[in-house]
């Protein structure tokens, strides 16, 4: 999975996303996995354009960009995102369970409060924004999780490790209903 720059409130970026592999020359099979967050409008404006197929957190274009692949819209949460799936190798349900763990709520386990320590994270295209709950922390992390590493595990390293800056937007981070419990 790839994310790609940011769509919200920017119409013409998210042409550019949709069309990427037109404009930079390599095959649309390679769109497969690549994701970027749109906003509300663009999202509705696509769930009126053509009758959708229905999936896990939204919908798929009934029209394709090759064989199976088509674009994908998802709501997780608040927020608005559209990528490519197919049917096999990157199903709507693992873009959308990939985008959940980007938004995700956990317990460390450790004892700063007795339910454990508790923590909102969300992934932005450049940045990550953290909220720890237990110890009333909000920052903000530049830079996202690298490929391949739990984005829980990067959020805490450089949470540990003060490499972040305290953030009036994170504070906004309302703890999910659903809490995964994680070893660090």
């Amino acid at each position: 999975m790839q994310q790609l720059p940011s769509a919200r409130d920017n119409r013409s970026q998210h042409f550019a996303n949709l069309n990427q592999y037109r404009n930079e020359g390599f095959p649309a099979v390679k769109m497969l996995g690549r994701f970027w967050m749109i906003d509300e409008t663009i999202y509705e404006e696509f769930l009126n354009m053509l009758p959708p197929a229905y999936c896990a957190g939204g919908f798929r274009m009934i029209e394709k960009l090759t064989d199976d692949i088509s674009a994908t819209f998802l709501k997780v949460g608040a927020h608005y995102w559209c990528g490519y799936t197919d049917r096999e190798t990157v199903e709507p349900h693992r873009l959308l369970n990939h985008i959940h763990k980007l938004n995700a709520t956990f317990n460390t386990g450790r004892l700063y409060q007795p339910e454990g320590q508790i923590i909102t994270m969300q992934v932005l295209d450049d940045r990550t924004l953290f909220m720890d709950h237990s110890r009333g922390i909000a920052g903000e992390i530049q830079g996202t999780p690298p490929q391949g590493m739990q984005p829980h595990v990067w959020v805490m390293n450089r949470y540990d490790h003060n490499q972040y800056r305290m953030s009036v937007e994170a504070m906004a981070l309302q703890r999910g209903e659903e809490v995964t419990k994680v070893k660090l």
